[in-house]
């Protein structure tokens, strides 16, 4: 049991100092994946990243459940972003077929914006306030993650 707690707390203290903020030029720099994707000139009050790749097994479960997220909480208040982390281009729009979301779609294939964050792990998903600043993460996806992500997004945003 002491062991669980130390491990716990050694882990709470290790939190990377990207949990804090995220670049908004760097975001707003990456291009689209299937076009140029002009980052949207209206202010949200929240932004949900979604970093994936077409390598990823568990992004493949997360992409639907993240979609069905979005159309229960709508987009007035919230921007919502998928950042595929692939370097072919190709297999990235494979995936995004045989997985489509309504995301506003932008690729970091040399993953400059996920090793600015310190993501080291797919899928992570990120919640940032209207100032960028990281309120909320979540490493990986699984079952058990789905109703931890539905409870945080109504902690954040309310009801639907």
């Amino acid at each position: 049991m002491i062991r669980k707690i130390l491990f716990s707390l050694l882990m709470m203290s290790s939190l990377p100092t990207w949990a804090e903020q995220v670049s908004p030029q760097l975001l707003r720099d990456l291009p689209g994946l299937q076009s140029t994707s002009p980052w949207p000139e209206k202010k949200y009050q929240y932004i949900v990243l979604d970093f994936w790749a077409s390598w990823c097994a568990p992004c493949k479960e997360s992409a639907p459940f993240l979609e069905k997220q979005k159309k229960i909480w709508g987009e007035n208040r919230i921007l919502w972003v998928a950042i595929n982390e692939d370097s072919d281009l190709s297999q990235a729009l494979a995936f995004f077929r045989e997985h489509p979301t309504t995301f506003l779609h932008l690729q970091d294939p040399n993953r400059k914006l996920a090793e600015s964050l310190g993501i080291d792990t797919l899928p992570r998903l990120l919640v940032l306030d209207h100032k960028f600043k990281v309120l909320w993460h979540l490493r990986g996806f699984s079952e058990d993650k789905k109703k931890v992500i539905e409870d945080q997004f109504r902690k954040l945003f309310g009801k639907p």
